[in-house]
């Protein structure tokens, strides 16, 4: 009956000590945990996959149960949550905790929510504020200029501007234009960027290269490296000045003399500024292209220019046109260059045809733009130091095959040489034996008639009506030969009876007694005039007509 007693006794204690003590230990509130950052800076970015979260539990000491730590990550577009466990420690021990998936959010505010229990009593809840950015930035309206007179073209000292537009706020870039890395003034206003560099002789022909390396703040998230324009065109760098590739002469009327009518065609070794290339800014050495005119390619490299009849050009001139400029503004590189004629006379025209003939027979040659003619008869081919034509005859006394070569003063040679085969079948005056002139072959060759020598230049002291004076009251006998090249007492008299005909003007300041372009193309004009082959020198016939004063 006692035992009974004792035993309703103790179970009435145990049911009391339950309902005073178990709900105390379920209604005890447990502290918040403190929330320290989020991701480092509370901004997530697009590399921070998983978000460290460094937060302090403040737990009740000698526990050694189990804690269920719960988050929550929110923002307008996502919530995300989890849980994890750790073992209780001591009071205020801090941890981090890696659970979330930055990949998943939506950029924006976002709300971290933290809470903890022990299974029986829940903490209130810790929140933090964050920032989510996951999108890089992108760059637009991306474009390059000079400050060259042409913006889309460079040289050195000239300074390429680059300009480009960013997303989003972006921390100063990183950047390079040109093979340099002195890039200067990265200014922005807002997010329009502007950066600049001065070319310099480092720097390689061709489109001037440069990157953007840039990143968005304060996220960090790095854009694509950005190399190539989005609007414009490029700017391209010239560091070479230009150079003649050649010059060359067209004879447009065939008289293989440089005339009015020609054309002297200059091509340069890039497009040029055409503005800076004229008649009177080529650098001519001497004489002038007068009123000549000038007509340059679609390209601008090739400059043709036709020759006018005030232009005074002859072969042997030169071109060096320091003032001309490429389009990037590099002026010409100091390199003369000479107008040359490179044509050769026109093959000689023997007066007498080829064909079979019963007795001797005489021949003249004559040559258009060479100024003498050189001839074989023993089947050699002639150059221009074979046997010269002195415009008497030749005579052909047996059988023979004629060719002959015209030359100029400028040794170009007759390309086809002319070559006429005569036959003297019968009377003729041909034998077996070698003939004069050093010619072998069993035929006797008569030389062309040689005429007299006249005495030198003679004066008579009256001036009779029918011969030329030499403007000082003396009349003037041509006795010699005269030809480009020629000087002395006999050109001062031909070049003063030309003047006083008006077939010559002497440029001011030009010492007569130089056989030269303006005396050949003199004695042209007055061969034409007078019915005479347009040779171009002073032969036997000319000297006929000065000195009969006609």
């Amino acid at each position: 009956m006692k035992y009974d007693k004792f035993i309703k006794v103790a179970v009435g204690l145990i049911a009391v000590a339950i309902f005073f003590v178990v709900p105390s230990m379920a209604s005890a509130a447990l502290t918040a945990p403190t929330i320290t950052s989020v991701a480092g800076d509370n901004v997530i970015n697009n590399t921070e996959k998983t978000v460290t979260f460094q937060v302090v539990f403040n737990m009740s000491t000698g526990t050694t149960s189990t804690s269920w730590i719960m988050v929550n990550v929110a923002n307008a577009n996502h919530a995300n949550s989890a849980t994890t466990t750790l073992p209780l420690g001591t009071n205020a021990t801090s941890t981090s905790i890696n659970i979330i998936n930055a990949s998943s959010l939506a950029d924006g505010s976002a709300t971290v929510s933290l809470w903890w229990s022990d299974g029986y009593a829940t903490s209130t809840v810790a929140t933090q504020s964050v920032t989510v950015d996951a999108t890089a930035p992108t760059l637009s309206a991306v474009a390059v200029s000079s400050n060259n007179a042409s913006t889309s073209l460079a040289k050195v000292g000239n300074i390429v501007t680059l300009t480009f537009t960013s997303s989003e706020t972006i921390a100063t870039p990183t950047i390079t234009i040109g093979t340099s890395t002195d890039v200067v003034g990265i200014t922005h206003t807002s997010n329009a960027w502007t950066a600049t560099t001065t070319m310099s002789s480092g720097d390689t022909n061709g489109n001037v290269p440069f990157t953007i390396t840039f990143a968005d703040s304060p996220a960090g998230n790095s854009g694509t490296e950005v190399t190539a324009i989005t609007t414009g065109g490029n700017v391209r760098f010239d560091k070479t000045p230009p150079t003649i590739s050649s010059v060359t002469w067209g004879d447009a009327d065939g008289s293989t003399n440089i005339n009015t009518g020609d054309t002297v065609t200059i091509v340069f070794s890039e497009a040029m500024a055409t503005s800076t290339a004229t008649t009177t800014s080529l650098g001519l050495s001497a004489d002038t292209f007068g009123n000549s005119t000038l007509a340059w390619t679609a390209a601008t490299t090739t400059l043709t220019i036709t020759l006018g009849n005030s232009s005074t050009i002859t072969s042997g001139d030169t071109i060096n046109p320091t003032s001309a400029t490429d389009l990037a503004g590099n002026t010409y590189s100091t390199l003369v260059w000479p107008i040359t004629d490179s044509t050769g006379p026109l093959t000689p025209v023997a007066s007498l045809a080829a064909g079979t003939y019963t007795s001797t027979q005489t021949t003249t040659l004559t040559s258009t733009g060479s100024t003498k003619i050189y001839y074989t008869v023993d089947g050699s081919t002639p150059t221009c130091s074979s046997n010269l034509y002195d415009g008497n005859f030749v005579v052909i006394n047996h059988s023979l095959t004629l060719e002959a070569v015209g030359c100029d003063a400028y040794s170009n040679v007759t390309v086809t040489p002319l070559s006429v085969v005569y036959v003297i079948s019968s009377g003729s005056s041909g034998g077996s034996s070698s003939g004069g002139g050093g010619y072998s072959g069993g035929y006797s060759y008569v030389p062309p008639v040689t005429s007299p020598v006249l005495p030198p230049i003679a004066t008579i002291p009256t001036t009779p009506a029918n011969h030329p004076s030499n403007g000082n009251g003396s009349v003037t006998v041509f006795a010699n030969d005269l030809s480009f090249g020629s000087t002395g007492d006999d050109v001062v008299a031909l070049q003063t009876y030309l003047e006083t005909k008006g077939y010559l003007v002497m440029p001011e300041g030009v010492a007569k007694g130089y056989f030269g372009g303006r005396t050949r193309e003199a004695v042209r004009k007055f061969q034409s005039d007078n019915g005479l082959p347009m040779v171009g020198r002073v032969g036997p016939l000319t000297r006929g007509i000065l000195n009969q004063g006609q």
